[in-house]
């Protein structure tokens, strides 16, 4: 009976990799193909082609996207997840009058439930009247507001879990108050800045939307978008998409390939808490 279960656990994990994993094989196999066997619908061939790579990465355009979504990804991920940690702190260590820490944390969730399209037209009004649309400062802006709330709900819960006692002995020991944070709360909460980090420049790298409204051409626009434009009114690229698509999520896989261990360590902990 047992082997049986294990079998049937086997063959459900690779049916699930298998459908998670065939639209992305799939991609990368297009990439590697020239335009008439991808038109023809050719399955597999013998001799890959690295011609729609080459005819990517020699368009000054695509570099420059593809510049800007790691800017704007990694500059959001470190102010959402600075601003986030200290917004957390100080919601776990000082109580507000009537509750309001609660009520702080419900508001941030609410934030962040809302439809990015209903911030769209006020951010791009905003933004506009201090002349920073088409700028990777309106992104990062724009990825802050919505990552923040995020960060936070994640890090409060990590917070919660280290004893007041600590810095409490470190304040005793002579250390200020921004001491304990940085040399006792910080490294102990490592694994929640892990998480929030990945999760946040994941989100970053991804979205679609504020990056269409907010930018028109290459100097701030990011890689989805330029993605996108591989539609044209009568033909699509679908080549060079596929190169970029295949271009565009290995980051992604590379950082979680390399992230694995602590990403399942972050959200175990906070599971458990």
């Amino acid at each position: 009976m047992r082997t049986i279960t294990k079998i049937a656990k086997i063959i459900g994990i690779g049916f699930v990799v298998t459908v998670v994993l065939s639209p992305l094989v799939w991609v990368f196999l297009t990439s590697l193909k020239d335009f008439k066997s991808i038109m023809v619908g050719k399955i597999f061939f013998f001799q890959p082609l690295l011609d729609n790579y080459t005819y990517l990465l020699a368009q000054e355009d695509f570099l420059k996207m593809l510049v800007n979504s790691a800017v704007v990804a990694l500059s959001t991920t470190f102010v959402a997840v600075a601003v986030g940690v200290l917004a957390a702190y100080e919601i776990v260590r000082y109580k507000l009058i009537g509750n309001l820490n609660s009520f702080i944390l419900g508001w941030l969730l609410l934030i962040r439930m809302i439809f990015p399209i209903t911030l769209a037209i006020p951010l791009y009004d905003l933004l506009r009247s201090y002349n920073l649309i088409n700028t990777r400062i309106a992104l990062v802006l724009a990825y802050t507001i919505l990552n923040v709330p995020y960060a936070v709900w994640i890090l409060q819960t990590f917070l919660r879990s280290i004893p007041v006692e600590l810095e409490e002995a470190a304040k005793v020991d002579g250390c200020s108050e921004l001491g304990a944070f940085l040399r006792i709360v910080l490294p102990i909460v490592k694994p929640g800045l892990g998480v929030a980090s990945i999760f946040v420049f994941i989100f970053s790298w991804n979205e679609f939307l504020f990056a269409l409204i907010l930018t028109s051409t290459s100097k701030a626009m990011t890689l989805p978008v330029g993605i996108a434009r591989q539609f044209q009114q009568y033909f699509v690229q679908w080549g060079p998409m596929a190169a970029a698509i295949s271009i565009f999520i290995t980051p992604i896989f590379i950082l979680a390939l390399v992230a694995q261990k602590h990403l399942l360590k972050g959200l175990t902990f906070q599971m458990l808490k």
